[in-house]
């Protein structure tokens, strides 16, 4: 009951997939023995139209889920275009410049943001977490020199709409074949590995725009 709740919090953690505790989530890279990667789990949902991709940014949306997208609209943002000089096999052998469409691969997901409440239940006396929402985000390089320009994050997804989704959805478990996990498991029962980046805060900011040195923002 909400009216148990005398302390709450609200963070922002990421989860990374290259972690070896996070495996689960990255493969397998192509669906296999009924498994699927987290990634294809979300985009075929998508497609199907089980669950609503919501907005990044744009009239001052970022992770309220306000502004919902179609698989479509979400497929032409993932999909990136570059302009290559090629030469011809022919002659007189002249250069002329092509446009090459590069069609999004759910494997360069590497991260997840989670958007999640933690509050303190005064009657049963235990510290519970709510997962709000989820959010793929991307490493981004330059197409020319391969220099590394940040994070991209992608789409937010409403936590509570697609848990029926992760709980049809199994993964592998290393320690026992025969007890099946599902993404939904995994979630709940907290069994993954992550790092808090921000904080509910009267100045909205991340940890590490207050904290400059990586040892710092780790022990914050």
């Amino acid at each position: 009951r909400e009216a148990n709740v005398m302390w709450e919090k609200r963070i922002w953690r990421v989860i990374d997939f290259r972690e070896k505790i996070n495996h689960v989530f990255y493969y397998p890279l192509q669906p296999a023995n009924g498994r699927k990667s987290f990634m294809f789990v979300l985009m075929d949902a998508m497609q199907e139209g089980t669950i609503t991709p919501y907005q990044i940014n744009g009239m001052g949306v970022n992770d309220e889920f306000l502004v919902p997208l179609t698989y479509q609209e979400v497929s032409n943002s993932l999909n990136r275009t570059i302009t290559r000089r090629v030469q011809r096999a022919e002659p007189p052998y002249d250069e002329y410049d092509t446009t090459i469409t590069i069609n999004f691969e759910p494997s360069l997901v590497k991260l997840i943001r989670l958007k999640e409440d933690w509050f303190l239940d005064r009657e049963r006396s235990i510290m519970e977490s709510r997962i709000l929402g989820l959010c793929p985000v991307v490493e981004q390089f330059d197409d020319v020199t391969g220099e590394y320009k940040g994070l991209q994050p992608l789409f937010w997804i409403y936590f509570d709409e697609a848990r029926p989704l992760f709980a049809k959805n199994e993964v592998f478990n290393r320690a026992n074949a025969s007890e099946r996990r599902t993404y939904d498991d995994i979630f709940f029962k907290r069994m993954f590995n992550s790092l808090i980046y921000k904080e509910e805060n009267v100045y909205d900011r991340r940890i590490n725009e207050y904290m400059v040195k990586g040892i710092d923002q780790i022990l914050e």
